[in-house]
């Protein structure tokens, strides 16, 4: 099937173990309200954005409680 193809080029891309990135991708997609079974490679692309920029602001949000030790950045 050709969502299988493209998860599994996503997942070779990665370098990432295949189960763990595999789960998380149809955990976002879910997320999304988007069927593993019609996502598209446009789904794909708008779902890996946000969670990497949901990542990124995670990251720094951290980083920024750490810095200044301050609780309230939780």
């Amino acid at each position: 099937m050709v969502e299988d193809e493209l998860f599994r080029m996503v997942t070779d891309a990665t370098g990432l173990p295949h189960d763990a990135i595999r789960a998380e991708l149809n955990r976002l997609l879910a997320l999304a309200g988007i069927e593993r079974e019609r996502v598209t490679l446009e789904d794909l692309r708008k779902v890996l954005a946000e969670y990497v920029q949901d990542t990124l602001l995670a990251a720094k949000l951290e980083f920024s409680r750490v810095r200044t030790n301050d609780p309230s950045l939780d």
